[in-house]
């Protein structure tokens, strides 16, 4: 029996806040609206966006950006308890590739997860970070209520073949060893850019990696935020060529026309 797949509407996307001011967020959600029900945050942020995600209908998974200066980080854990004790979050997330950057040690992160439940323990709370650096992070696996996955075969080289293949592989070694609900809180391909090694950017492989990955946490039920809803050029600084196009949509809103996600 064959699995109905809507590609139309998805479980989440992620968007974040940065150089995006309040206005132009806004019409995002607007154009989401109807297409996702979850929307991720990284960080509370100057002007709370999950606020207005929340009054426009959305579910909201709200981040605490953690690092290395721990002052900070007090204030983004403040700002999260914050929001949830106002109930503005339907999810927590405490911490965002923290580890990959080695920028907090497990055992570190772990604390700032347990603090947080304590404060709040009705709010789901997770750990979100790339799979690899997970499997080594046997505090922060124990400590949050479910563990969020960022898996990028393309940043890891993988040819569109073998990439549903590979995240599948990296969700379950992590599922065994956590032992709770994993979820895929990062993924994508983008249309434009580089190659790596055998992962080529192209919009025919951003547009068969999104199906055959709905298609598969559809059929898995596994619940998911998509990266992204919207191309983002101030990431090129970062991520050379292919930051600018991880986007369902041009940075101005234009669906791509090469989409056809229906």
């Amino acid at each position: 029996m064959s699995t109905l797949i809507n590609y139309y509407k998805i479980h989440g996307y992620c968007l974040g806040t940065s150089h995006i001011p309040e206005e132009k967020y806004r019409r995002r959600l607007g154009t989401l609206l109807g297409r996702t029900r979850w929307i991720r945050g990284y960080t509370v942020g100057e002007y709370k966006a999950h606020r207005t995600a929340k009054s426009m209908g959305y579910k909201v998974a709200v981040g605490a950006w953690l690092g290395s200066d721990l002052s900070h980080n007090e204030l983004e854990l403040a700002g999260l308890t914050n929001e949830a004790k106002a109930g503005f979050v339907d999810m927590a997330i405490v911490g965002s590739e923290t580890l990959f950057r080695k920028e907090l040690r497990d055992a570190q992160l772990a604390q700032y997860i347990l603090q947080f439940k304590k404060s709040m323990p009705n709010i789901p709370v997770a750990v979100c970070d790339i799979a690899d650096a997970l499997l080594v992070s046997p505090f922060a696996l124990a400590s949050a209520t479910l563990i969020g996955a960022n898996i990028y075969p393309y940043w890891d080289g993988v040819s569109i073949d073998r990439s549903i293949a590979f995240l599948d592989k990296k969700y379950r070694e992590l599922k065994r060893l956590a032992g709770k609900e994993v979820f895929i809180s990062e993924t994508g391909w983008p249309s434009g850019g580089n190659t790596i090694r055998k992962a080529v950017a192209s919009p025919e492989n951003a547009l068969r990696y999104f199906k055959e990955f709905i298609k598969w946490a559809t059929e898995n039920n596994v619940r998911y935020f998509y990266f992204a809803p919207f191309d983002e050029s101030w990431k090129k600084e970062f991520e050379h060529e292919q930051g600018g196009h991880w986007g369902r949509w041009y940075e101005d809103g234009t669906e791509k026309p090469w989409v056809n996600w229906k």
